[in-house]
């Protein structure tokens, strides 16, 4: 049996080696690769994974989370259609993504990020073949929260997470959601924290006017609910 996939397994072991050895050839003959991958607009989907929220703090302010966030657009300059190679993608070490353009989308209401490392950093970058990148970031973050007690132990609180480009306005860089469930939160036990319930999720975006002209804006916003039994039976 292994003798009869042995040629079919040496075939796509070839072919994602030409296929890796073609992106690294165009890192090297194209010396401004980490400029911007079109002429005009590159367009960026944006996709949020929650996996937990572990913490709302009202020392704080703030909640804890880890999370996925995707990011997608298209390089042409990537692009091995032509090669013939016959697979679906490539994937690349995350080291490899300092030589790639990217559009630098990032959190930028958090209080702190960090990608998760077990053991290795938890990068997740794909290349297609007619060009598309696919970066994905497994993170650990603190984000901000508007707490307001005045109904407080029967009070809701909102939480959220702002996303937009560092780097690029919209003259360059278009940021959107992913048109299907552009925030998800796969697993139900994820809703569930000691005092708080998740009872709502909402994402939103606009366009926002800064010195350096106009930037994509994205939001999530995650409404919790206290669990106010504990309380009640301490009055009682």
């Amino acid at each position: 049996m292994m003798n009869d996939l042995a040629p079919e397994l040496g075939r796509r072991k070839r072919a994602a080696w030409g296929a890796y050895k073609s992106i690294e050839d165009v890192v090297k003959k194209t010396k401004n690769i980490r400029l911007r991958a079109h002429l005009f607009n590159t367009t960026v989907i944006v996709e949020l994974t929650v996996q937990s929220i572990t913490e709302i703090s009202e020392f704080s302010s703030s909640f804890k989370a880890d999370v996925w966030f995707s990011q997608i657009w298209r390089d042409p300059r990537l692009d091995f259609t032509d090669r013939n190679y016959c697979i679906k993608n490539i994937s690349l070490a995350a080291h490899k993504l300092p030589q790639l353009w990217s559009p630098n989308v990032c959190f930028v209401n958090s209080k702190k990020v960090e990608i998760h490392s077990s053991p290795s950093q938890n990068i997740l970058l794909l290349v297609f073949p007619n060009g598309t990148v696919w970066l994905n970031f497994r993170v650990s973050l603190i984000g901000p929260c508007k707490l307001d007690l005045t109904y407080f132990p029967m009070d809701r609180q909102s939480c959220n997470l702002v996303f937009e480009s560092y780097s690029f306005n919209t003259a360059e860089v278009r940021i959107v959601w992913r048109d299907w469930e552009p925030v998800s939160i796969p697993d139900p036990d994820s809703k569930n924290l000691p005092d708080f319930e998740l009872v709502q999720f909402m994402h939103r975006n606009a366009t926002l006017v800064y010195t350096a002209g106009l930037w994509d804006q994205l939001e999530v916003e995650f409404t919790f609910r206290r669990l106010y039994g504990y309380y009640v039976l301490q009055v009682i």
